[in-house]
């Protein structure tokens, strides 16, 4: 029996319990609007998909230095790191590769068309308003890349001025400030900020670069909002830039990214909205010690619309398209190793009803790329809802595209060089998820089975790029909160057993079992302290295995009068020495102090 028929069957004995007997646990309050999984506002407890919600009020609680520290507890999510912040940042959503994840800023695609992967590394926490992640295929309606998933990154947006100071242990430091109004009919933001980090020696001994000197980081960061309403129509507009230097053992990089959209909304008739998004994404890495530069340009064009047919049935559907333009450049002689273009037109279409107490969707995608030719994709999901939670299942399918690099690079004297036969990888995948809410006490629960084929690894003659046979991806996901009047416990399991099924070794990185557990306790009338802890199992990597570790973070939080806060955090609190990839070296205790102010407050 596999893990999802076993897990079918546990769902369906703990759905049973009488609707009188958990009457006392439906919600109150309306949930928060999640809006990226179906490309429609959705309450987050009606999504047919495992959903995670992280607000500015999360972020700010976590007091996270960076963007690794703020996901590493996320459930479903796994994350690598090549040394301390600043360095290459890898993120696996239920055991797909990190390429297999859509990440939008302010609805614009970032990831780079070199090599399909988005640079988390780079991408500041004083800038994020809102992350959602939402587990599962999505390539029905959001096309290639969303095989694990889609992470959608909403930029900061404020009424009023804001400023936050930062510093800690490896000569860390960060200021950022805001200011913005709203009077109704326009508003503007603008946040900029800039982090500094001396770091520490990101490799290990034994690793084939190691030098014992400190690899620093600088990022400077920018992001502006916009909006006014011109009649029932709401015209917007984002940016948002980031500059950084990055030190290594060798040299450093200077890494420069950018999402700007335009968007044009409101309705066209009773019952029928629609929304205009024209987006650009650009990435820059410029490497002197090697010589490379490496530049990603993408122009994005969606236009969506939304019309009720009912009261409990509406479709979705729209056209998206992209022009994506990636190249990598030899600076000592001046000549392209490659530079290539492509571009990509794709409708879908779907079907999304709730006739109490069932929910479903259906959706269809058709893609049209200029380099690969055509790919559909597929989307069915149903859920039932009852007094206490609701059942869900779903299937979907997902295919990527490869990126240049796959394709074009001529590899390192010539081995992991690209391939230009390569085809897409797609993938299936099946998924039964739970959502209780009993007194207080919260509870969700997923199983997912994931087959993707034609899976692209550096595994040919000479470490070519080839498409392998396939990869089996299984796993469980559990989540049990409650709130203890004002003190709050929150624990995660999971367990995940991902692997090449051509050689049944385990895929890289992706650790078997994962644990957690979250506390939160006010002190006094103004003070709150948190704790973090976390347990991640041994993983398979290059050159053997990583072993297992547990990481406990504290935390404390004093609000003081006129919109002041003071905070600190002990990372690490109990000095263990751990590694995400192996030969690199990852932090030990780390104290952070921080002062922020709102004006609003």
């Amino acid at each position: 029996m596999t893990r999802l028929s076993l897990a079918a069957a546990v769902l369906a004995a703990i759905a049973l319990p009488s609707p009188s007997a958990l009457a006392t646990g439906r919600a109150a309050a309306l949930p928060p609007v999640q809006v990226t999984a179906s490309r429609a506002e959705l309450g987050i407890d009606d999504v047919l998909a495992g959903v995670t919600v992280l607000t500015r009020a999360d972020i700010e609680r976590s007091q996270a230095p960076d963007v690794l520290e703020l996901l590493r507890r996320v459930s479903g999510l796994d994350l690598a790191r090549t040394g301390g912040s600043g360095s290459s940042t890898s993120v696996f959503l239920r055991g797909t590769n990190s390429n297999h994840v859509l990440v939008l800023i302010d609805g614009v695609r970032v990831a780079s068309a070199n090599t399909g992967a988005f640079a988390w590394e780079h991408l500041p926490v004083d800038q994020i308003e809102r992350i959602e992640i939402v587990r599962g295929p999505r390539a029905a309606y959001w096309g290639s890349d969303a095989l694990g998933g889609v992470i959608a990154i909403t930029t900061r947006r404020a009424a009023a001025p804001s400023a936050s100071l930062r510093a800690g242990r490896w000569g860390r430091h960060a200021a950022h400030g805001g200011w913005g109004f709203d009077d109704g009919t326009t508003a503007l933001s603008v946040h900029a900020g800039a982090e500094a980090f001396d770091g520490f020696n990101a490799t290990r001994p034994g690793n084939f670069s190691f030098d014992p000197d400190r690899d620093g980081y600088d990022n400077r960061n920018l992001a502006l909002r916009a909006r006014h309403a011109l009649g029932d129509h709401v015209l917007g507009f984002s940016a948002y830039a980031t500059r950084a230097d990055i030190a290594f053992d060798r040299g450093e990089t200077d890494a420069r990214n950018d999402a700007i959209a335009f968007t044009w909304q409101g309705p066209l008739a009773e019952g029928w909205t629609h929304e205009l998004l024209v987006g650009h994404g650009g990435e820059r890495l410029d490497t002197p010690a090697f010589a490379q530069a490496f530049r990603t340009e993408r122009v994005q064009l969606d236009w969506i619309h939304r019309v009720a047919l009912g009261d409990t049935l509406r479709s979705v559907f729209g056209y998206n398209g992209t022009d994506e333009r990636g190249g990598n450049r030899d600076t000592a002689s001046g000549r392209d190793v490659y530079r290539r273009a492509r571009r990509n037109h794709a409708l879908f279409a779907s079907l999304q009803g709730d006739p109490a107490p069932f929910h479903y969707e259906l959706a269809l995608r058709r893609d049209d790329s200029s380099q690969f030719g055509g790919a559909t994709t597929a989307q069915a999901a149903a859920g039932f809802a009852f007094d206490a939670g609701r059942l869900y299942a779903s299937w979907g399918q997902g295919f990527r595209q490869p990126n240049f690099n796959e394709l074009y690079s001529p590899g390192f004297g010539g081995s992991f060089a690209g391939n230009p036969d390569l085809a897409p990888e797609r993938s299936t995948n099946r998924e039964l998820g739970l959502a209780l809410k009993l007194g207080d006490n919260r509870f969700t629960f997923a199983a997912y089975e994931t087959a993707i084929r034609n899976l692209i690894a550096f595994q040919g003659v000479r470490s070519q790029a080839i498409n392998v046979n396939r990869a089996e991806i299984d796993g469980l996901e559990a989540r049990w909160s409650r709130d203890f009047g004002p003190l709050a416990l929150a624990v995660d399991v999971g367990t995940l057993d991902a692997v090449d099924a051509r050689t049944g070794l385990q895929l890289l990185r992706r650790p078997k079992r994962k644990a957690g557990i979250e506390l939160d306790v006010p002190v006094g009338d103004a003070g709150r302290f948190g704790l973090a802890w976390q347990h991640v199992g041994q993983r398979r990597d290059f050159g053997g295995d990583l072993s297992s570790y547990a990481l406990t973070d504290l935390r404390y939080e004093h609000r003081l009068r006129g919109g002041f806060r003071l905070g600190a955090r002990l990372g690490n609190a109990f000095d263990r020495d751990y590694e995400l990839a192996r030969g690199f070296a990852t932090p030990r205790r780390e104290w952070l102090l921080t002062v922020a102010w709102r004006g609003d407050e």
